[in-house]
This record gives C-alpha cells, sequence and structure tokens, in this order.
C-alpha cells in the first residue's frame, strides 16, 4: 500500500487499528513520502526499524518522520494490536523550532510523552484534529493548521522538559563502554571500574537513571544490535549471535524470542529488507 496516496496536499488526519492477524497487521516499508507524517500510539505497540536505528513504541509515543525517512513498521511481534492516531501535513514555515525534536535517524525523530496525564491531554487534541478533517466547516484547513500547531506546541514543550534532565557523565561513560564492547565477554565489576564508581553505586545509579539494571541493559544493547545486523545484513544468525556477543546461538536465540516474542529468523522474514 502506498502511503502518499492518503496525502492530498491538505491536512489528513485519522486513526488506525491493527489487530495480530488482521491484514492491516503487516509490516510496511517507508520511503519517499510527499510529506511530514506524525503518530500517537493510544494504545498497544510498534516496532519502527532501518538499519541505523530502532524504536518499540508504546502508548504515549509520538513519531516524527519528515519526508527523507526511509524505515519498516508493523505491529510490534509481541504486541496483540496497535491503536494510533496520525496527521500527514506540510509544516508551515515558522514551526521549524517546534519540529526539534531527538532524532533518531535521518528524518525520524521521537518522543515518550511523561505520564498518563500527557498522553491523554495530547490524545484529546489529536482527535479534535481528526474530527476537523471530516468536518466541511468555512476555513476548517485554518482550523485543522491550529489545531496541529497546538499540538506541535505541547510536544514541544514535553521534549523540552525531557532534554533538561541531563543524563549523569559516568552512566553515560558506562554506556558508551558497553556499548563499544559488545561483542566482548565483561562483568558489572568491569563496567563500574570504568566509570570510576563501585559496583552497588553503579548499578543504584544505573537503575535509577536508566530504569533497569547494567545487565538488562547490556542485554537490550545486543539484542537490538542483533536487530539492525538481521534487518540489515545477510549474516547467518550463528554469525549475528557471535557478533553481539552470544557464544551459544540456541542460548541467543532464547533471549531473542524470550525479548521479541518472535525467532531471529521470523523477525528477518517479518522486517528484513525486501530483494
Amino acid at each position: 500500500f502506498d502511503h502518499a496516496l492518503l496525502y492530498d496536499h491538505g491536512i489528513r488526519a485519522s486513526s488506525t487499528r491493527m489487530r495480530r492477524g488482521g491484514v492491516s497487521a503487516s509490516e510496511t516499508a517507508v520511503s519517499a513520502m510527499p510529506c511530514w507524517t506524525l503518530h500517537l500510539t493510544v494504545q498497544g505497540g510498534a516496532l519502527f526499524i532501518n538499519d541505523n536505528m530502532e524504536v518499540q513504541v508504546a502508548a504515549g509515543d509520538l513519531m516524527l518522520l519528515r519526508p527523507d525517512a526511509h524505515y519498516h513498521y508493523g505491529l510490534h511481534p509481541r504486541a496483540e494490536y496497535w491503536e494510533h492516531l496520525w496527521v500527514l501535513f506540510q509544516p508551515r514555515p515558522h514551526w521549524a523550532e517546534l519540529l526539534d525534536w531527538e532524532a533518531l535517524d535521518a528524518g525520524i525523530l521521537w518522543l515518550s510523552l511523561p505520564g498518563d496525564d500527557a498522553r491523554l491531554h495530547l490524545e484529546r487534541l489529536f482527535r479534535e484534529l481528526i474530527a476537523l478533517s471530516e468536518e466541511d466547516a468555512p476555513l476548517q484547513a485554518d482550523l485543522q493548521h491550529n489545531k496541529l500547531e497546538e499540538i506541535l506546541i505541547r510536544a514541544r514543550g514535553y521534549s523540552e522538559s525531557a532534554a533538561a534532565t541531563a543524563m549523569d557523565a559516568r552512566i553515560a561513560l558506562a554506556c558508551d563502554y558497553m556499548q563499544r564492547n559488545l561483542a566482548q565477554k565483561f562483568s558489572v565489576e568491569d563496567v563500574a571500574a570504568a566509570c570510576s564508581l563501585s559496583t552497588s553505586r553503579l548499578a543504584h545509579l544505573f537503575r535509577e537513571q536508566m530504569g533497569v539494571g547494567p545487565k538488562t541493559w547490556i542485554n537490550d544493547a545486543r539484542l537490538q544490535q542483533a536487530r539492525k545486523l538481521l534487518l540489515g545484513s545477510d549474516d547467518s544468525i550463528t554469525g549475528i549471535a557471535a557478533r553481539v556477543g552470544y557464544e551459544d546461538p540456541a542460548h541467543f536465540s532464547r533471549y531473542f524470542n524470550k525479548n521479541m516474542g518472535c525467532s531471529p529468523r521470523q523477525f528477518r522474514q517479518t522486517f528484513g529488507r525486501r530483494r
């Protein structure tokens, strides 16, 4: 399905609900859209992925996609459904600052809203925008642009609040050490030594700032790198397991299945490159 066909050079807003087993749940490749796209997930989960990045979206996550973005997206392998609100649009010139979010890759921007109140507020505004799209009112285009601008202003405010919470330099160093040594064996003690912390202090600070412990973080990082390699290379699953630090391919497959709800092979078949 060519998503570009939905865009008619105005603002087009609607909602979509994907369910496991349904036709709409199939993975979609997107490139060269003639407009910007904004998604707000309200229920369930989805996966946006390309050779360089991966983001697993859940309720309260916003994805902002420029025309130059190239990616695959679809129902997350572990999710039974995904409901998201979306709008296709061309930004007005004075919106440039409002669209300056965290970039995951070229043309792919992401924001996670801070809590249910923020999510429900933006969801209400988004549904008002969708309702405007279904009206035939005087000055409808102006009303739509005003509502979309309000959404972007609110989102920008949440983005600035999130950016104000800086990561502890020692935890950033720990993440960098682990990321650079994905294929190597190392212990939490090695990580602590690399950032001049005791093991207990590292564990406390890391969980406080990252939401998970160091062992969980490194396992997730290894699996994320594996998914990028499954998507962007022709390496065997055994070879990919070794490249991200798993000596036993069966062990790697078990972790992958537990994390994603599907095997590495199934993941490659669903989200892999089209030939």
